[in-house]
């Protein structure tokens, strides 16, 4: 049959298609429209709900840091050391005493800088670290400017009626004070002042950080579990608006500003926007200028906050998108009804046409046929379905290697796959709670691995995902439980399950438990330093004064050769041990002694003339500065040394392939339980040592052979196909037909002619 007749014949048919292609495309666009129109609606709900919780955080913390000022200044009144210093004549060490007693004080207050208490009758202002004249403190805070430093005079002199004063030395200054009269000696009047001196940055950091934590740990529904999707929102929101893109300002009740930060303005503070914004119902107010910020307010009986936060460019990109999609809402509606009438016009003959010769009688004949092609068609289907599986599994081992260890998480896949059909995968990626496990047992065959799962599904009710790294003599149990467990009994499970089938003993070190499959690198870690061989680091480390997280993520960025991480993970260190300046020296004698056990563990331990260098630093710059030397060193050498011995491997891997390729029943799995790794590490260490795929180099070296048996032997065209491992003669000559573009009959008279 000619091809002109066949789309004649079949050209109703091509109508429909087109046709019907049309009529789905734009119900599908207006649903996207929906979609957007919801998250856009969403998305500016929760944030506005986000950033008011933020500002009513930071006004009920600043409060309650006015009620304990007001409890330390009670203390302060009645202690008999700070009431002796009222008099002219008193000796020089109770000046001491009292610098003692208001560090005390102090100590406890994370938004102070400086504690001090104003004699008026002396002219002393003792602080909490100094004692000084009035005049001569006046003009240090002020850095020596004289106007200002008369101002400080005049607020300090002044006759207090309220419990509360407040000072600002302007936005430029970034400091504010706090002050309450006390009666030490007199019983009617006020002969002392408690001043309390806040730095802004101190403040906007205390705020922003109590604010974030308490967000964090409230973000649950309604059976008290963490909602991940809120969590994430709220996560990037507060990312996006760090501490540079914030601004607070406080006003009492009758308009006088008592703190403001850089983003605010005097002139902005008194406008009569800002004055009919506090007065009405709004939640937010946005700035008509160009800076971009909206603020938001919250009043208490005692004061009005104002909080700022830069607008964020994706809502309004949102927006705008969203305005333009809905101007050719009416197109759209236009186009779906006339494309309604031409299809009707168009293949009601011929569909009718169809129809009835679908309700006529079809032979026997025909019927066994129909049957054979529908056979044909579902063996092909099963056979697609098996090899989309596979992909699709091997994708979703790529994403949770990745996330397992720190890398970039693929949140798409993630959801994809835990809504999928795969009833054990949806269900894994769907758990409550998740725990890395280290096995001392190098990577399980297929047989043993779906034995130990089956096993733990059973006694449990535990998922197992089981991955490795390549060279190293353990295994990594990734588990999911729908309920939360003990770390102890996950241990013991695991280690009786392999007992029973493998009939040896073996060791397993749990990390901690997640409740996200987000948060499992934070478990893989913990659990990597519970190993036996790497006890005694982790155990040191345990007890640290420094950070636990930030200890362990170093030691474990230097055994695994990231020389990027672990100087990253260095300077975070050095910025902690700078902030404690009272136990620096302490800090970095722990992190020193530390660092030359973890090197000691690895293939590039310290020598004792290096030890000894490192040891007898004094200065911490120098130290840090000699730290960074080191690790970048070793961590070049522990990746040098596990780059050749993934060579090794590689080099393994294609041997072990060129001497088994003509077997048929080769595969992807059966090598890669030989070497006892993954899939997906043998299909991308396979990848990257040849350059092309698995199952593109096995097709590739049998053609070759069989070119070779082709030219050196009269074998038959169906024989040859069967020594160089394919399974059909059929699909051997389609390949090398492909290849060389002459069928293997062809190819070997050509070649024997020449």
């Amino acid at each position: 049959m000619k091809l002109s007749n066949i789309f004649k014949r079949y050209s109703f048919l091509m109508r429909l298609l087109a046709t019907s292609c049309g009529l789905l495309c734009i119900p599908l666009f207006l649903f996207q429209v929906y979609l957007i129109q919801s998250a856009v609606l969403e998305l500016k709900t929760q944030t506005e709900q986000y950033y008011t919780v933020i500002t009513e955080n930071c006004a009920s913390h600043f409060e309650d840091q006015l009620s304990i000022f007001r409890e330390i200044a009670l203390s302060a009144s009645v202690d008999r050391k700070l009431q002796e210093i009222v008099s002219p004549t008193v000796s020089p060490y109770r000046y001491v005493e009292a610098v003692e007693i208001l560090d005390g004080f102090c100590a406890n207050l994370p938004i102070i800088d400086t504690l001090g208490i104003y004699y008026r009758n002396t002219g002393d202002y003792v602080t909490n670290n100094f004692r000084y004249n009035v005049v001569d403190y006046c003009m240090k805070v002020t850095n020596d400017d004289t106007a200002l430093s008369a101002e400080m005079m005049e607020y300090l002199n002044a006759d207090y009626s309220e419990r509360y004063n407040f000072f600002s030395l302007g936005n430029s200054a970034n400091c504010i004070f706090v002050s309450l009269p006390l009666r030490l000696k007199s019983i009617t009047d006020y002969d002392a002042l408690l001043v309390f001196e806040i730095s802004i940055e101190s403040l906007m950091r205390y705020f922003l950080f109590s604010t974030a934590h308490e967000l964090l740990l409230t973000i649950r529904d309604e059976n008290g579990l963490s909602c991940l999707n809120n969590f994430k929102r709220y996560y990037s929101i507060f990312i996006v608006s760090s501490a540079t893109e914030c601004g607070l300002a406080i006003i009492d009740l009758n308009g006088r500003p008592l703190f403001i930060s850089e983003h605010f303005s005097t002139g902005l503070i008194n406008s009569d926007e800002i004055a009919s914004y506090i007065s009405s119902d709004a939640k937010s107010f946005n700035l008509g200028d160009d800076s971009g910020y909206t603020i938001y307010k919250c009043i208490t009986p005692n004061f009005i906050y104002l909080f700022s936060i830069k607008k964020l460019e994706m809502i309004e990109n949102i927006n705008i998108f969203y305005n333009s999609m809905n101007r050719s809402l009416l197109v759209c509606l236009f186009c779906i009804i006339v494309l309604i009438l031409v299809t009707a016009y168009i293949n009601y003959m011929p569909l009718n046409n169809l129809r009835k010769r679908l309700y006529q009688e079809i032979p026997n004949n025909s019927r066994i046929e129909n049957v054979k092609e529908i056979d044909i068609i579902e063996n092909a289907f099963d056979s697609m379905k098996k090899h989309i599986s596979e992909q699709e599994f091997m994708l979703i081992e790529y994403v949770l290697n990745d996330m397992l260890y720190g890398r970039n998480m693929n949140n798409e896949v993630i959801c994809k796959f835990a809504s999928s059909s795969h009833s054990m995968l949806s269900k894994f990626l769907n758990c409550k709670n998740y725990c890395v496990v280290t096995v001392g047992i190098p990577q399980p065959n297929k047989e043993l691995l779906t034995n130990i799962e089956k096993l733990m599904w059973k006694q449990s009710g535990i998922i197992l995902y089981v991955t490795s790294q390549p060279g190293h003599k353990h295994s990594i149990f990734l588990c999911g439980c729908s309920s939360l467990c003990r770390i102890d009994a996950i241990e013991k499970q695991i280690i009786s399950i392999i007992k029973e089938i493998t009939q040896n003993e073996c060791t397993a070190h749990a990390g901690k438990i997640v409740d996200s499959i987000y948060d499992i690198h934070e478990s893989y870690i913990s659990s990597r330093y519970n190993l036996a061989e790497e006890c005694e680091t982790s155990q040191a480390s345990l007890k640290l004064s420094l950070p636990r997280d930030k200890c362990l993520r170093f030691f474990q960025f230097i055994n695994e050769g990231n020389a990027e991480g672990a100087l990253l993970a260095l300077e975070t260190l050095h910025d902690y041990i700078l902030e404690n300046e009272h136990i620096k020296r302490y800090l970095c004698c722990e992190l020193t002694i530390e660092f030359i056990r973890c090197l000691n563990k690895t293939i590039t331990p310290l020598s004792n003339d290096n030890i000894d260098l490192l040891m007898s630093l004094g200065n911490t710059e120098s130290l840090f500065k000699l730290l960074h030397e080191f690790t970048r060193r070793a961590c070049m050498e522990i990746a040098d040394a596990d780059k050749n011995m993934q060579l090794m491997l590689q080099n393994e891997i294609v041997k072990y392939v060129d001497q088994t390729y003509t077997n048929p029943g080769i595969s992807l799995q059966n090598v890669a339980d030989h070497f006892g790794i993954s899939i997906y590490v043998l299909s991308r260490m396979f990848k990257e040592y040849t350059g092309v795929g698995f199952r593109e180099y096995i097709t590739q070296k049998r053609l070759e052979l069989s070119c070779e048996i082709l030219l050196k032997t009269n074998a038959k065209i169906a024989a040859i196909s069967q020594d160089c491992g394919f399974e059909s003669s059929t699909y051997f000559a389609s390949l090398f037909k492909s290849k060389y573009g002459k069928t293997p009959s062809e190819y070997r008279a050509l070649k024997s002619n020449s």
